[in-house]
């Protein structure tokens, strides 16, 4: 996913189907989508923070699981022709996953952010 932002016109987003799936699909797509009309990208931040902390893991049944975490960055989208920063501010978001396994391998089918800090909050 990373590679998707940092190059939305890439084919790399294609490859978003082996991580996600159903409404966690749907929003990354658009997510990159987006910053690929507006002629934007992301780009690591000045202290390159890009941590998640899991909180919490819940089963549910043999293939599947809640999981509870938090995502620290401090990424920078910019312009790709001008390099001109569109938004450079750092933040924590606490969000739930909904995860299933698929031919061996772990996928998010659905993502939602609980709470969004304007500031690192995430316990370390």
């Amino acid at each position: 996913m990373i590679a998707a932002l940092r190059d939305p016109q890439s084919p790399a987003s294609e490859s978003l189907a082996n991580y996600f799936r159903f409404g966690a699909l749907a929003g990354t797509v658009a997510l990159i989508q987006g910053l690929a009309e507006r002629g934007e990208a992301v780009r690591p931040g000045p202290a390159s923070v890009e941590r998640i902390d899991v909180e919490s893991v819940t089963p549910v049944g043999t293939s599947a699981a809640v999981v509870v975490y938090c995502l620290s960055s401090d990424s920078v989208v910019y312009e790709i022709d001008s390099e001109v920063i569109v938004d450079d501010s750092a933040g924590s978001f606490r969000s739930t996953a909904n995860l299933t396994v698929v031919d061996g391998r772990w996928v998010v089918d659905e993502r939602e952010t609980l709470v969004r800090f304007g500031e690192f909050r995430c316990a370390s």
